[in-house]
């Protein structure tokens, strides 16, 4: 029983560090988008005003 509390803590602190170490790669290609362009404050649909 002690042995696979054990392991699962192990399992477990590994795959914690694992998601932790990683981070996203920075795009060579990506562009700068402009405030405003990506998302408008509120848009209107048939179940009322969405706002951001």
């Amino acid at each position: 029983m002690k042995i696979r509390q054990m392991a699962t803590l192990l399992v477990s602190l590994l795959s914690v560090g694992t998601v932790l170490a990683q981070t996203p790669p920075k795009m060579k290609r990506a562009t700068d988008i402009p405030p405003g362009i990506a998302m408008p404050d509120s848009v209107g649909t048939r179940l009322g005003t969405l706002k951001e």
